[in-house]
């Protein structure tokens, strides 16, 4: 017996020829992550990858099917980790950076080789884990675990004046303090993209099926995401609806929401202040931000920050960056607060270097390239797949936990994930040309 086969046989006593399995294994780590979290401090899920992601590997290995892009991708961002580490030091907060682009990168592929059976009934799994998650935001119990990064032990960098400063407009107070509502959710943004994937799953589904208790489902999921306070998934998704009406050549409806954008930078203070106090605010809130105060805006601050410290590269940084920590330390000093970059591009082009940048770039791109021609043809699988870029630069994509998302991506796919359709009926026929 070859050693292959001995590796497959191991493997396949760990059920990581699974994915079903793998899947529901990391839903259910996922969920004890943020139950830890929301008392104390414990990388469960990090701990949780560092396993899982050498027997991923190991088993596209057994299988004959260990893509070339994959190992590339992993060498370029696994050595400028290295490189990085030893001159500036291996921080927790930059392993777990890695951690998390690894497991995008490496499940996507996984589930890409694996054959899957194309049934929701996971999902449904991982909804009641996500409402469970969330529900405690309703009794007003969120977790501190995300207040607490925010205020991560200070240092000198904090005595110094800030470098990246804005005027103190009567307006700071509608961009400077949100409330979000997330319960057990470490961060506020996982619960609000995690809600809004799953809202754009069941309006999926009622239109393969014309159920209407699922389109009630999707409903009541966007308007929790909305109710969250995060507003990337709500602008993403906006603009990944207008670029497939714009691309479809949808005359009508893109008049209209052209002058539905119109209207509300218009009008946007009557707009404000019919829906203050409404899950609404945050929205509306913004576009007077965007168009009035535009220096308050967090993501204009803090990629101004990002451009200080680019202008301070030498030719190694490009090549390798200065590690994911030395962006958190880079915010603290320029804005006082310790953030990351907020815009997974920029991040990885600060903490690994323009080619673990291309790299990324390229992942998205064959993402595409590999679901191409049922992307083009179904309005939920090309929002979807434009989403995740989007969000990627608008907020960030691959450190809130994409893992969960990508298995999503596959059972709304309909296919294999081999590639080939499982278009059996004429009703999967309609379905899938959504």
């Amino acid at each position: 017996m070859s050693r292959r086969e001995n590796v497959s046989i191991f493997l396949g006593k760990l059920k990581v020829n699974k994915p079903l399995f793998i899947f529901l294994l990391s839903v259910g780590v996922f969920a004890m992550d943020n139950v830890v979290n929301a008392f104390g401090s414990f990388p469960v899920f990090s701990t949780f990858s560092l396993i899982i992601i050498p027997l991923i590997w190991l088993q596209l290995w057994s299988n004959k099917k260990l893509n070339s892009f994959l190992i590339a991708f992993a060498s370029v961002f696994v050595g400028a980790f290295l490189s990085t580490g030893f001159v500036y030091g291996f921080h927790q907060r930059s392993i777990s950076d890695l951690i998390f682009i690894l497991f995008f990168a490496s499940s996507y592929f996984y589930y890409q080789s694996s054959f899957i059976k194309a049934t929701p009934k996971w999902l449904h799994i991982f909804t009641v884990v996500v409402m469970l998650l969330f529900s405690f935001a309703f009794a007003g119990i969120n977790s501190q675990s995300y207040t607490a990064s925010a205020k991560e032990k200070k240092t000198d960098e904090y005595n110094a004046p800030k470098k990246v400063k804005h005027d103190n407009d009567v307006l700071d107070v509608m961009e400077y303090k949100r409330n979000y509502h997330y319960g057990l959710f470490r961060i506020p943004h996982v619960a609000s993209y995690f809600l809004g994937f799953l809202a754009l799953f069941y309006g999926y589904l009622f239109f393969k099926s014309r159920k209407w208790y699922l389109l009630l489902i999707s409903i009541l999921l966007f308007v929790l995401m909305l109710y969250s306070g995060v507003r990337t998934f709500a602008f993403v998704l906006a603009i990944a609806a207008a670029l497939y009406f714009f691309r479809k050549r949808y005359l009508r409806v893109s008049v209209i929401l052209i002058l539905a954008v119109i209207l509300m930078f218009l009008f946007r203070y009557k707009f404000f202040f019919l829906t203050r106090g409404s899950i609404l605010e945050p929205f509306t809130s913004l576009i007077i931000t965007i168009t009035d105060n535009i220096d308050r805006l967090s993501r204009v601050l803090i990629w101004k920050s990002w451009l200080i410290e680019m202008q301070k590269f030498s030719w190694y940084n490009f090549l390798i960056g200065k590690s994911f920590y030395g962006s958190i330390e880079a915010n603290a000093r320029n804005l006082h607060n310790p953030l990351w970059f907020h815009n997974d591009f920029f991040s990885i082009v600060y903490s690994y270097g323009i080619p673990a940048l291309a790299a990324y770039i390229v992942f998205f791109l064959k993402i595409y390239k590999d679901h191409e021609n049922s992307i083009r043809k179904n309005f939920f699988l090309f929002v979807f797949n434009f989403s995740m870029p989007l969000a990627a630069f608008i907020n960030g994509m691959y450190y809130y936990f994409p893992v969960l998302i990508l298995y999503l991506f596959f059972v709304m796919m309909g296919i294999s994930t081999n590639g080939k359709e499982e278009i059996k009926t004429k009703d999967d026929l309609l379905a899938h040309e959504v």
